[in-house]
C-alpha cells in the first residue's frame, strides 16, 4: 500500500486548521483501495463542528493511480470501526493517458469543540461502485 502526500488543503472557513496526520496506528479500511491520504481537521473554536464543509485538493497523483472521481471515499476510524463520511469528488484534471492528475474532494466533518479528527481519503479502486449520499455538496 502506498500513501500520496497531501499537497494542498483548502478549508471552507478560516477557523479550520488542517494538517497531515500519522497513519501507522490506523488499520487499512479496505484492501480494494490502493491509496489513502490522511487529513486531520482541528477545531479551534468553542463550538462543535457538525457537518462542517472541508475541501481537499489531491494533486500530483501519479498517472494510472486514479481513473474515476467516483472511486474516492472519505472515512474516519472511531477506534473500533470505520465510519463513511458524505463526500463528493469533482473538478478533476487528467494526465495524457486519461487518468486523474488532481481532484477536489469536499466532505462534511464533525469535530468536537477544541478537538480534532483525522479523516482518510481513499482512492485507487477503478472497480468501485459509485456511492450516492442523497445530498449535493457542490452547487455550481
Amino acid at each position: 500500500m502506498r500513501f500520496l502526500g497531501l499537497v494542498l488543503i483548502l478549508a471552507v472557513a478560516a477557523v479550520a486548521a488542517v494538517e497531515a496526520a500519522p497513519t501507522w496506528e490506523v488499520p487499512w479500511w479496505d484492501g480494494s483501495w490502493t491509496y489513502r491520504v490522511p487529513v486531520t481537521v482541528a477545531n479551534v473554536v468553542d463550538a462543535d463542528y457538525e457537518g462542517f464543509p472541508i475541501e481537499v485538493v489531491l494533486s500530483d497523483i501519479p498517472a494510472g493511480h486514479m481513473l474515476f472521481p467516483s472511486e474516492v471515499r472519505v472515512l474516519w476510524f472511531n477506534g473500533s470501526g470505520w465510519v463513511a463520511v458524505p463526500s463528493q469528488a469533482y473538478g478533476e484534471e487528467r494526465h495524457g493517458d486519461g487518468s486523474i492528475r488532481s481532484v477536489r474532494v469536499l466532505f462534511l466533518a464533525d469535530v468536537p469543540a477544541g478537538g480534532s479528527r483525522t479523516y482518510y481519503v481513499y482512492y485507487g479502486n477503478p472497480m468501485a461502485v459509485p456511492v450516492e449520499y442523497n445530498l449535493s455538496l457542490i452547487h455550481i
